[in-house]
């Protein structure tokens, strides 16, 4: 792939707009990514750093394991691109492993640390598809893990995951709610 071609996919992976380019740069490849009757956007200009995987990381993957009180298990499986100010994890697949499951559905909340009162900043759901045997999988784009620099008092996140299964909602045992909590790390 081109330059031009790696820029437009990660202005589709990772929410740039605003972006322009050179006259005649080709965009193919990059129109499957997208849902029908959505255009493409233009690459993002050179300006823009190119995401990266943090440094450091032998293993670009990382992993929360949860178990439900009732023995299901949830794993969150990530890879943390820094972006320059923030750092994102993208892709995010969650993977619950259950017996007789039928449908399950994830809600993911994505919440700013602060010292005071908790602040949501975004929430993402989806419907899980059956992955074979007890497994069921999904993958939302991107979360946001940390931005800015903490130097300048950046912000960083933390999360909570709560599990629809079969219309009963799953619990923490750690928490005796029904939301997992954790934070997704560099």
């Amino acid at each position: 792939m081109n330059k031009n071609t790696l820029s437009a996919v990660a202005a589709l992976l990772f929410g740039l707009s605003g972006v322009s380019c050179s006259a005649g740069a080709a965009l193919s490849g990059v129109s499957s990514f997208l849902p029908a009757g959505q255009r493409a956007v233009e690459p993002a200009p050179a300006a823009v750093p190119a995401p990266k995987a943090v440094k450091g990381d032998k293993d670009a993957w990382k992993h929360v394991k949860l178990t439900a009180s009732d023995g299901t298990r949830i794993t969150v499986d990530y890879s943390a691109l820094d972006l320059g100010g923030s750092v994102i994890a993208a892709p995010v697949w969650v993977n619950v492993e259950g017996r007789n499951l039928g449908n399950v559905r994830v809600v993911l909340m994505n919440y700013y640390v602060t010292p005071g009162p908790v602040m949501l900043h975004d929430t993402q759901q989806m419907d899980l598809q059956y992955a074979g045997g007890i497994r069921f999988s999904g993958q939302f784009q991107k979360v946001l893990m940390s931005e800015g620099t903490y130097m300048y008092g950046g912000n960083l996140y933390r999360q909570e995951l709560a599990v629809v299964a079969d219309g009963k909602w799953l619990r923490d045992p750690v928490s005796n709610t029904s939301n997992f909590k954790f934070q997704l790390v560099r």
